[in-house]
């Protein structure tokens, strides 16, 4: 009879396997952070399209108007083959330049590439917005209306950028260049408004500081207009060709950047020793700005006095109590976008007042407009540094009609910016995308006001 032998393993087999056992779990350990630190980290990608001009500049080509010599550039999407380019600056149309765009870089025509951009991915903003998203003012998701967003159709397509402007459930419609959201009008804040404006090409801005004086009838008023129409358009300057058809806007406004004060000559300074944002000793002077429409006309007057300022209009009036050592840029912005008239800086709205309604019957004014923008200084010297005329994104329909609506459904809606060369909710998918396509939300800079700043 006989009795089998079983020999234990070793020690150092034991020891080894647990290593093993070890090792491997740490390194899924390790993998599943870097998974998760990818989901927080800042990316960096190219605009290749120029669906989102101005904010977002795509490829460009540079073309120099042989009358005027003035450099201009145009996006490259809407270069028509055959298609002379006219100059923004003095209007002239170049015959010799209706070229083939698929051979123009051979010819030597020079261009420039998409800027670069930088987006986060939702769970990033996810984790930034909670307090904003239990409040519903921000989707769960992360995203919220007006984002910019990075989205991808398939895993194999490239990534596109647009603006979120629907979510799923919602219905969106456009009428007459505006948003409206289950049938109420999308209001946007100042911040929002200036973070997606378009700066007006062709207006003469204030070049370096430009003295105000109540006194003089040469310096006391500045005023403002476009170079080819007396009225404020939906045409884009960087468009070579737009496809759409110009109408006037209504939704525009002005950013007036103060340099400083000046004391009034045999005067005193009131009492105080206030500074405007770092501008300097604060002097009493009031200012009217006037925004003159193709549809209306708005007058803002803004005083300035020891108490902070005051802000007057046809319907009410408001004191903004000034706070010394702020921070804030020192801009006034007065505009009328969304049916409102708003007034403030780039990072905090003053005043905000409903316009009158205008008669949707009623024609918009042909060669009325003398100025679009009046800025003139009834009381004290106030000097101006810069001066920004700016226009909301006017959109329009498909096959350019003024009004569109439609259902998100389970999905979301996206627009571009530059409605004539974008793509986009308004023709593009059968079935509205869901939310899983998008990638990321673009940053956008801390101050608004930079948006129209490096449009210049």
């Amino acid at each position: 009879m006989t009795r089998e032998l079983r020999s234990k393993p070793s020690r150092w087999f034991l020891y080894w396997a647990a290593s093993l056992i070890v090792l491997l779990f740490l390194g899924i350990i390790l993998a599943g952070l870097m998974i998760m630190r990818q989901g927080y980290v800042l990316r960096q990608g190219i605009v290749v399209g120029s669906s989102m001009e101005p904010h977002l500049k795509g490829p460009r080509l540079v073309w120099i108007c042989p009358s005027c010599s003035v450099e201009q550039q145009f996006t490259l999407d809407t270069c028509v083959s055959g298609k002379p380019f006219q100059c923004q600056a003095c209007g002239e149309t170049d015959a010799s330049s209706g070229l083939d765009i698929s051979e123009i870089v051979k010819l030597g025509v020079q261009t420039r590439p998409g800027e670069k951009v930088r987006y986060g991915p939702t769970r990033l903003f996810r984790s930034q917005r909670s307090h904003d998203i239990e409040a519903g003012i921000v989707h769960a998701s992360g995203v919220k209306r007006g984002d910019v967003v990075v989205f991808q159709d398939t895993p194999n397509s490239p990534r596109e950028i647009k603006r979120i402007v629907g979510f799923p459930g919602e219905r969106i419609a456009i009428e007459n260049g505006d948003l409206f959201v289950n049938g109420e009008r999308y209001c946007k804040t100042m911040n929002q408004t200036l973070l997606q404006s378009i700066l007006v090409e062709g207006c003469n801005s204030s070049h370096g500081a430009r003295k105000l004086d109540a006194n003089s009838l040469e310096d006391r008023a500045l005023l403002i207009q476009t170079r080819s129409e007396r009225c404020i358009d939906n045409r884009l300057g960087s468009n070579a060709h737009d496809s759409h058809r110009i109408v006037p806007v209504e939704d525009f406004g002005v950013a007036i950047q103060l340099a400083g004060t000046e004391k009034l000559a045999g005067t005193e300074q009131l009492a105080g020793t206030e500074h405007l944002a770092g501008i300097g000793p604060m002097q009493h002077w009031i200012i009217e700005c006037t925004l003159n429409s193709a549809f209306r006309s708005q007058l803002v007057a803004i005083a300035l006095g020891p108490e902070g300022f005051t802000i007057e209009s046809s319907a009410t009036k408001i004191d903004v109590p000034l706070k010394t050592g702020s921070t804030d840029s020192p801009w006034i912005v007065v505009t009328m976008v969304d049916g409102f008239l708003l007034v403030g800086t780039p990072t905090t709205e003053w005043m905000r007042i409903p316009l009158e309604a205008r008669d949707a019957n009623v024609e918009a004014k042909d060669g009325n407009c003398r100025s679009v923008v009046g800025i003139e200084c009834k009381s004290g010297v106030l000097r101006v540094e810069n001066v920004l005329v700016f226009r909301d994104i006017f959109y329009r329909g498909q096959l350019d009609s003024p009004t569109q609506e439609w259902d998100a459904e389970d999905g979301i809606v996206l627009l571009g910016d530059n409605v004539s060369a974008s793509t986009d909710s308004r023709d593009r998918w059968p079935v509205r995308p869901n939310l899983s396509i998008i990638k990321g939300i673009v940053i956008e800079p801390n101050n608004p006001i930079e948006n129209l700043v490096q449009q210049r």
